[in-house]
């Protein structure tokens, strides 16, 4: 037997889709190979749609006995609208951190959805109901993080000196970035994370250092990506343009600057000196791949539980989730910022009421909900591949019509169909 995962993704774009796209289709794959083992041969395909688009239905040609096809966010459902027309007997699962406005243009070509419990809470019921019995309903976003990842970036920089020793007391701080609105508001696409949040966040880097933490910080690709009057892109973290393929002066974006700036002040009125039991690091994209210290440092925080602390933005939806999974949630500090949008702010209101992490307040700079015993429950990703798997076992084992089936199932899925 075949299957066949096609795994869609845009390059260098739209980074917390994809990874959501890749956790699922990686936690599908074991959970195949752990259902139907060596009788079941699995080709785990990734399509960047943009550059192969030309390419897509003829991945739909090539020999296979099921073929599940995997996308997160808006931009994808239109190829895969196209691909369920190609072949309406292909699986199709359809995730994203937001309800899309033209969803119900192509939940007929869905087979699954799904959807952080936060966006769907006020969803109105009948709006709800139209998903049928093809919603996945998870508390966060999939990620795709493995703890083997962490430990390989973690090993590296450690040899190479740039992360703490484990008995250190460590906070990693993570500036937020750019974060696109579910719809334009007066014409503008994104809210922003201003150069006020940075050094908001550096007075509260500053307090931890105070008490006695080593601060290691680091930034995103979408920290000081635009230019909030126009915009337009600054094409930061990058050495090359993206479009010319010139090379370009480097420089550290305006936000982070700011970030760094206010905590050297912190450091001299202190009386230390700016890189005193502080680090930075820049993230970048390279000619292939990221410089990212981000995996990591988050190791590091995982070196000394219940001692070292992660503060993460508010407008990161994947970022929270993936710092929730990997971490202990004593050490998981969510930090509000003007990027945030009603449906980040609902998301963190929820992890915080499932235990999961912290919030700093933003007034007080307190940290509140206490949490004293760790949370645990099943991953998205995890919770999404039960289900595409169901989905699977059910298309190459149909169920005939001696076989006994409850009325309100034979409703819900059909007696030959898949739902």
């Amino acid at each position: 037997m075949k299957i066949k995962i096609l795994n869609l993704f845009t390059d260098g774009k739209n980074v917390g889709d994809n990874s959501a796209a890749f956790a699922a289709a990686r936690e599908v794959e074991s959970r195949l190979e752990a259902q139907f083992g060596k009788n079941c041969e699995i080709n785990n395909v990734k399509i960047d749609v943009e550059n192969k688009s030309a390419e897509l239905l003829s991945y739909l040609e090539r020999e296979s006995d099921k073929i599940i096809v995997i996308g997160s966010g808006a931009h994808l459902l239109e190829p895969m609208k196209n691909l369920k027309e190609a072949n309406p007997d292909i699986i199709t699962f359809f995730a994203s951190h937001q309800i899309p406005q033209n969803l119900g243009e192509y939940l007929s070509s869905l087979n699954l959805v799904s959807f952080p419990t936060h966006i769907l809470k006020d969803l109105p019921e009948g709006e709800k109901a139209s998903f049928q019995n093809k919603l996945v309903e998870t508390v966060g976003v999939a990620h795709n993080l493995v703890q083997s990842d962490l430990d390989r970036e973690y090993d590296i920089r450690r040899q190479n000196g740039e992360v703490p020793d484990p008995s250190e007391k460590i906070a990693l701080v993570i500036l937020g970035g750019d974060a696109l609105l579910p719809h334009e508001i007066n014409g503008k696409k994104y809210q922003y994370y201003i150069k006020k949040d940075a050094e908001d966040l550096a007075e509260y880097s500053a307090d931890l250092i105070d008490q006695g933490f080593t601060v290691y910080a680091t930034c995103g690709n979408r920290t000081g990506m635009l230019n909030p009057e126009t915009e337009e892109s600054l094409h930061t973290h990058r050495l090359i343009h993206p479009v010319t393929k010139a090379e370009i002066d480097y420089q550290i974006d305006p936000v982070s600057q700011a970030y760094i700036e206010r905590i050297a002040a912190r450091q001299g009125e202190a009386g230390r000196e700016s890189d005193q039991n502080f680090k930075f690091f820049d993230f970048k994209f390279l000619e292939k791949g990221v410089d990212s210290a981000y995996k990591a440092l988050l190791t590091a925080v995982q070196k000394n539980p219940g001692e070292n602390l992660v503060l993460v933005p508010g407008e990161s939806t994947s970022m929270i989730s993936e710092c929730c999974d990997m971490v202990p949630n004593q050490s998981v500090i969510i930090v509000p910022n003007s990027a945030m949008n009603p449906s980040h702010i609902a998301h963190v209101a929820s992890v915080i009421e499932s235990g999961q992490a912290k919030l700093l307040e933003p007034q007080s700079k307190e940290v509140s909900s206490q949490i004293t015993e760790t949370t645990t429950s099943m991953s998205a990703a995890s919770k999404i591949a039960c289900r595409i798997v169901d989905q699977v076992e059910r298309a190459l084992k149909p169920r005939s019509a001696t076989q006994l089936i409850s009325g309100s199932e034979m409703q819900q899925v059909g007696l030959f169909q898949i739902g």
